[in-house]
């Protein structure tokens, strides 16, 4: 490596251009911005009144919908610390430095869901599949099907890097918040892939009491950006440069400042909304990011392309609809109506709340119990007449300036109890109450089992105990189907004509074409009725004994090697047929040398006879012309009796050949 002019240069053929390398850089930064890096910015042709009016509205609006929303992302900062055992400082109370202990019971309920559903979401490197509409006899749905399910399964694992990590990261999330949410777009050309990144619920803002997360009329994603990410997305003609931005803020509205650091981030809000910016009284779907601070727009760009058009007869648009990037995930309905969901956080935070209290009483009352107190008169002299805190070794007497029975007198300890029987046993009621509620029981995290208990009766109560788990997979389910839509849908948009790709060292083609094909949809591998392994293989085993019944023994088998965990079936499946082993090979063989030996003997055999009836027959006739009469009939009766002695014999070896046969094959 050598420098030239400051800059790197590489020791390549080909010179480095660090032009080229900076555009890959701000690319990849700002491509989590929006959808289409390359669409127009129609801020660029707004009058410098229009975009503040604009901006102010966009502002605006954000802050009527963040107030809607200050009760749950107060809530939400509350179980977010509880599931990180987080500690507000020191407690005081009942005494300096009391206990503050956190029990980790919405930490386990969250470990516990992510561990069980993570597996069922990614099956051995698969995510998606596609699922056939009507017939396919000719078989070439089924062909276009392999082919999009192989490129799709790629992209997620391999090409969309982030994509493993965030959608693992949603699942922790998930049971804590309630609801998080994965944005799904286009990188840009630059990138010349998608993504589809993990937003913290607490980033997106919307009405709270909207009827639900697709059909609010807004949604603003809070964006920050320093100021060098800011002035690339300008040099790269993404944003306007509206001048200077000042010092940067914190995004809570009640925090001004950010202690005055000034390389922390600048607040952008990337709305997402409905704007008359033709002034033909309908409003049309546009993305409108502006700096938070200053109410300045630097971008708006439209937000539908031509498959949102909905026309009439005539050809006039009559409808737009919207493109959806975000989509929302939640683990249950909230009973307020919220459209953010409800989860742990929820429903053990107050359990949570009593178990630590609770916990907290007992340890401070053990502490006090043990440690003692107490008032000691005037006249009494103990640690050298100044009183305070006596610390004793084991064994250890301490003298004082005192006489006779009468210290006792001076000396009145503080009647401690011990730590109460009864609040122990409401802190084990409380903690039994939220494994109930969560499903965290010692049966579903392999934990011991009663004495004694059959174990068609203990996978009876862990399949009973899966049956909250089978609700919230299935609302899993759905989030990660309209997941994998947008992605199928980006493909069919700005996929090349044909794209050659390599997993596992093999190489593929797809075609975008095949992403046009209406009949066929993309889901989800997973299986929400299936939410353990002990119900995949049982399932599985059930299938087995059907083999052989007339159905697709094939498939059959795929699953059960898939229910076993087994990676890349196909491998095993469809080995490459190398023949007979060397064993039935050498036995062929020898069968088959067996064989010709028999024929050689019957054919020997055969040549016998027909010498001796040669033989025989020359005899007669020499008998006939010297012996005629009776002696002639002697020798044809000797004749015939031969042949019927060499006859039988002939039947005896043959049958005795073909049994050797026989057992050579057997």
């Amino acid at each position: 490596m050598e420098q030239v002019g400051g800059m790197p240069q590489q020791d390549t053929k080909a010179p480095y251009n660090y032009e080229e390398d900076i555009d890959r850089q701000v690319a990849a930064k700002v491509a989590d911005l929006d959808a289409y890096n390359d669409s127009h910015n129609y801020a660029e042709d707004l009058s410098k009144e229009k975009l503040e009016e604009i901006g102010q509205r966009v502002v605006a609006d954000y802050d009527r919908d963040y107030k809607t929303m200050e009760s749950w992302r107060s809530d939400l900062k509350s179980w977010i610390g509880l599931a990180t055992l987080l500690r507000e400082g020191k407690k005081d109370f009942p005494f300096k430095n009391a206990s503050n202990a956190k029990y980790p019971l919405l930490a386990m309920a969250a470990v516990q869901f992510s561990a069980r559903t993570y597996p069922i979401v990614v099956q051995n490197g698969s995510v998606a599949k596609s699922k056939i509409i009507g017939e396919d006899k000719d078989g070439s749905k089924a062909f276009i099907a392999k082919c999009i399910d192989t490129h799709m399964n790629y992209q997620l694992m391999d090409e969309m890097e982030e994509w493993e990590e965030n959608e693992d990261t949603s699942l922790a999330v998930l049971p804590i918040a309630g609801c998080t949410v994965k944005k799904t777009f286009y990188g840009g050309k630059a990138l010349g892939r998608h993504k589809s990144v993990f937003v913290p619920a607490e980033n997106l803002v919307l009405n709270y009491f909207s009827s639900s997360f697709n059909t609010c009329p807004r949604i603003t994603e809070i964006l920050e950006l320093t100021k060098n990410d800011y002035l690339e997305t300008v040099n790269s003609d993404i944003f306007l440069d509206i001048g200077e931005l000042g010092p940067p803020v914190s995004i809570n509205n009640d925090e001004p400042d950010n202690d005055g650091d000034p390389d922390a981030p600048h607040v952008f809000l990337e709305q997402h909304r409905l704007w008359d910016l033709d002034d033909d009284e309908y409003q049309e779907p546009y993305i409108i990011t502006v700096h938070k601070e200053t109410s300045k727009v630097v971008r708006i760009k439209a937000n539908w392309d031509q498959e949102g058009e909905i026309r009439n007869a005539k050809d006039k648009i009559v409808k737009i609809i919207p493109n959806k990037f975000y989509t929302q995930r939640i683990f249950m309905p909230s009973p307020d109506g919220g459209c953010m969901g409800m989860g742990f956080g929820k429903l053990l935070g107050g359990i949570n709340d009593v178990v630590d209290s609770t916990i907290n009483q007992l340890l401070d009352a053990g502490t006090r119990a043990n440690t003692q107190g107490g008032f000691i008169g005037n006249d009494a002299h103990p640690n050298g007449g100044t009183g305070g805190v006596l610390q004793f070794e084991p064994g250890e007497y301490k003298p004082v300036d005192y006489s006779g029975d009468d210290i006792r007198k001076a000396i009145v300890p503080l009647q401690f109890q011990q730590p109460s029987s009864v609040l122990f046993s409401l802190l084990g009621l409380m903690i039994e109450a939220g494994k109930e509620l969560s499903s965290v029981t010692e049966a579903l995290t392999g934990g011991e089992s009663p004495t004694n208990e059959p174990a068609t009766t203990r996978l009876s109560r862990v399949e009973q105990g899966l049956k909250v788990f089978s609700a919230i997979q299935k609302r899993v389910y759905r989030s990660l189907k309209e997941e994998l839509r947008k992605i199928h849908r980006l493909n069919r948009i700005y996929l090349d004509e044909e794209v050659v790709y390599r997993v596992n060292d093999v190489e593929h083609k797809i075609e975008r074409r095949f992403y046009e094909n209406k009949s066929l949809d993309v889901m989800p591998v997973a299986d929400p009725n299936e939410v353990s392994d002990t119900q995949k293989r049982f399932k599985a085993e059930a299938l087995m004994s059907l083999r052989g019944q007339g159905m697709n023994d094939q498939e059959i088998n795929r699953r059960f090697l898939e229910a076993l965990g087994i990676a890349e079936p196909d491998k095993i499946l469809n080995a490459p047929d190398t023949g007979p082993p060397p064993e039935l090979m050498l036995k062929m063989k020898e069968l088959e040398l067996k064989e010709r030996e028999f024929e050689l003997k019957l054919m020997k055999f055969g040549y016998e006879m027909m010498e001796i009836q040669t033989r025989s027959i020359k005899n007669m006739a020499e008998a006939e012309s010297k012996e005629p009469g009776l002696q002639m009939e002697k020798y044809k009766a000797d004749l015939q009796h031969m042949e019927q002695m060499m006859n039988n014999k002939a039947k005896a070896e043959k049958s005795a050949g073909a049994g050797t046969g026989s057992n050579t094959n057997s």
